[in-house]
């Protein structure tokens, strides 16, 4: 079904899309827009990333796609969807970004030139329009021209709301440098010849290769090798199981292979007798390259498989001469600030609906957010946290293995 709202004399009027197959219509519009009018990673506004996210975490929720159309062009979008959850033996419904939980930044995207106009109306329309509980749209990008309209129009509205730090995301700005030049810059000599000793040596033990994948078919069938790689990193490191749950498998392989169509995909191994041992899975939209997931085998731990596929990767792009941004999206490792000192904060937005009941969620979510911020500056509850996600190896591991089964 698709619900048209007339804005009146200002020629603008919003669709509102519940079928995931009503956006075919937009594709090309779609395409353009981001193109032209998103400033950080726009690879998780694309059709691409959307439709997946939809097919394989949309169950339970209420699609929400709201389309800004000056006279018949389209203006904005606002990527949303409904969630219903349950609290105090009651009903509940979320407003999230479609894309949460597999994306590292996510906002609207309106025209540059009708931004204030645009927005306003799109955020009116949500407010008036659709039936919600609480408003909670995360991994907004700190440097986002929306987010300033975002905070006055829930002031106007007099809603409960609240606008958090929330993870910061380092960058890299390519400013014209030749490769050679920037990585001199960024690592010492003694470094650059300490890797090259390590490529020689484990040269020694087999024939090592970097491949970059681009066909749609050889993507699909290198990702179980992936998914091995991911879980054995995370065995040892305690980290993420987000890219090898049942689902997430299904989503990071589909996606990648439609990327890889539309090409915008960057996968890339590193290989040691045709076995993957390292990866690095990455998209681009324009002129932003966005670094999504990597992994290696800690068995070859010596020869620091990471910093090698992660150096090769950044040759590629330099040498590429198109990109303007190289994104290591959300996380402050280390490792990262070796190659940039930039960075931009992700926000968080919540906001309660007038209503009393309202404020259940919203609190609960306020509370929740402030408990995992402080999580993440203390070490000990960062330890539980870890240990926590341990218990679920052995069933991530299992789920990976059925699907790649």
């Amino acid at each position: 079904m698709v619900k048209e709202h007339d804005l009146g004399d200002s020629g603008m009027n919003i669709l509102q899309l519940d079928d995931p197959r009503q956006l075919a219509l937009y594709s090309e519009d779609w395409k353009k827009l981001l193109a032209s009018n998103v400033r950080s990673s726009s690879i998780f506004l694309t059709q691409e990333w959307v439709l997946n996210w939809w097919k394989y975490f949309g169950n339970g929720k209420r699609l929400c796609i709201l389309l800004l159309l000056d006279g018949n062009r389209l203006a904005g979008i606002a990527p949303l969807a409904v969630a219903e959850k349950n609290a105090a033996k009651s009903p509940f419904r979320i407003v999230r970004f479609i894309g949460t939980g597999v994306a590292d930044h996510l906002d609207f995207c309106v025209d540059s030139d009708l931004r204030r106009e645009g927005m306003t109306r799109i955020l009116r329309y949500v407010m008036d329009e659709l039936s919600w509980d609480a408003l909670d749209l995360v991994d907004i990008p700190g440097d986002s021209e929306n987010l300033g309209i975002i905070r006055e129009v829930l002031d106007e509205s007099r809603v409960a709301h609240a606008i958090q730090e929330s993870i910061v995301c380092p960058y890299l700005h390519i400013n014209g440098e030749t490769w050679d030049v920037f990585h001199a810059s960024r690592r010492s000599k003694s470094t650059r010849q300490d890797l090259r000793r390590r490529y020689r040596r484990l040269s020694e033990t087999g024939s090592v290769s970097f491949r970059r994948y681009d066909r749609a078919e050889d993507v699909e069938t290198i990702f179980p090798q992936l998914f091995s790689v991911y879980n054995k990193r995370w065995d040892q490191k305690n980290l993420s199981i987000s890219f090898t749950g049942r689902q997430e498998s299904l989503f990071y392989r589909n996606v990648a292979a439609e990327l890889a169509r539309a090409g915008q995909l960057h996968l890339l191994t590193m290989e040691l007798d045709g076995r993957v041992i390292a990866f690095t899975l990455s998209a681009f939209e324009g002129n932003q390259f966005t670094w999504l997931i990597t992994a290696y085998d800690p068995a070859f731990d010596k020869y620091f498989p990471g910093e090698q596929i992660l150096t090769q990767l950044l040759e590629d792009v330099f040498k590429s001469g198109r990109f303007v941004e190289f994104d290591f999206t959300r996380g402050d490792e280390p490792y990262k600030f070796k190659w940039t000192d930039r960075q931009r904060l992700n926000m968080r937005v919540l906001a309660s609906n007038k209503g009393a009941l309202s404020r259940i969620p919203f609190y609960s979510l306020l509370f929740y957010s402030g408990l995992r911020n402080r999580a993440k500056k203390s070490g000990m509850l960062r330890k539980f946290k870890l240990e926590l996600l341990g218990k679920f190896t052995s069933r991530g591991r299992a789920n990976a293995g059925q699907i790649q089964g």
